[in-house]
């Protein structure tokens, strides 16, 4: 960060105290991840940036009316086109404001043997081993 001009001192807390500290809005840098529950742009965009989420999961406190007034609308449109565009126009305010700096993307690898079967990758399910079998013919 200094390499880019931000002077930084960093306070190592407790989870518990983070959390108190990020939901109270009093936080002035913190570290955090959101990880997918369900493959929808709400899921990011209404979820973290809605000011009706303030309390709960908008831990930034960020509100902006127009982005307000957009995501409510994005929500429940039934044109995908027309959603995904509201929801690009939505990102590219967030980001605009400053709402959140994204540092990382992680990307997951898996490595299976061949007598494990039904293993997948997927992009919002963090434990697949309800759908796993192995073949017994190769143990």
């Amino acid at each position: 960060m200094q390499a880019v001009g931000i002077h930084l001192r960093l306070h190592e807390v407790s989870f518990s105290d983070f959390l108190a500290e990020g939901m109270s809005g009093n936080a002035q840098m913190y570290m955090s991840a959101w990880s997918q529950d369900f493959p929808d742009p709400s899921d990011f965009l209404n979820t973290l940036f809605n000011s009706n989420q303030i309390l709960d999961n908008n831990m930034n406190h960020y509100s902006n009316p127009q982005v307000d007034k957009e995501l409510n609308a994005a929500e429940y449109m039934t044109n995908q086109q027309a959603q995904d565009q509201l929801y690009a126009k939505v990102t590219n305010q967030v980001m605009a404001d400053a709402a959140w700096v994204p540092v990382d993307q992680t990307m997951e690898f898996a490595s299976v043997n061949p007598w494990v079967h039904g293993f997948t990758m997927s992009p919002v399910l963090t434990d697949p081993f309800q759908y796993i079998w192995i073949d017994k013919s190769h143990s």
